[in-house]
């Protein structure tokens, strides 16, 4: 039977890596901002803060922007969040429900589930 694992982010870790690079490199905040086009110093912040993760295209563009790997940017926790799949499940039924569940996850913060996952596992879920 297939097992599922899926790394955990590590949200604050991650914050303070691309700002150590940026460091590096020689980009201030208001650099990134121009570059990468967005509308308010307060998002670099938040993920140099560990608040927030850049977006897909934003973690991108940073990747090119500071030539560094995006394997070397997003840092995990180390730990996994494991699945074993429904034995009944088709492989399409069980891509919708992957669709559902990060859709849902649009509105949530990768902390929160971070979070929310340690918890369980404290009580033995």
């Amino acid at each position: 039977m297939d097992f599922y694992q899926f790394p955990v982010l590590d949200v604050q870790m991650t914050g303070r890596t691309i700002r150590e690079v940026c460091l590096r490199k020689g980009l201030t905040v208001r650099d990134l901002r121009i570059t990468l086009g967005i509308g308010s110093f307060q998002s670099v912040y938040s993920w140099f803060s560990g608040k927030t993760l850049p977006s897909l295209d934003h973690m991108t563009a940073l990747s090119h922007l500071l030539k560094t790997p995006m394997d070397v940017l997003v840092c995990t926790t180390g730990e996994r969040i494991w699945e074993m799949p429904l034995p009944e499940e088709a492989a399409p039924e069980r891509l919708r429900r992957y669709g559902e569940f990060f859709s849902a996850l649009k509105n949530v913060r990768p902390a929160d589930i971070i979070r929310e996952n340690r918890r369980s596992l404290k009580k033995g879920e």
